[in-house]
């Protein structure tokens, strides 16, 4: 049971909303990054991960709904 909470730990960290941190990595790093999602997407969903599309879905919206820092300067000017 430890393993499968461990397991749920790491599920959210990967969905945080945290896309500046992902954005601010070095190229190699967001490549790594897209594939342990992948790799954690493949193996837990949809059994272990029930939340996975309304989790992202609900990223997605943010995401959109938020103007990036380059977006906001670009108004700005």
């Amino acid at each position: 049971m430890h393993l499968e909470v461990h397991n749920k730990r790491i599920r959210e960290i990967v969905l945080a909303d945290k896309p500046l941190l992902h954005h601010r990595a070095p190229h190699i790093v967001q490549v790594q990054l897209g594939e342990c999602m992948k790799n954690i997407v493949l193996v837990d969903f949809p059994d272990k991960w029930p939340s996975l599309l309304p989790q992202l879905t609900q990223n997605l919206q943010s995401q959109v709904s938020q103007p990036s820092c380059n977006q906001k300067m670009a108004y700005t000017d």
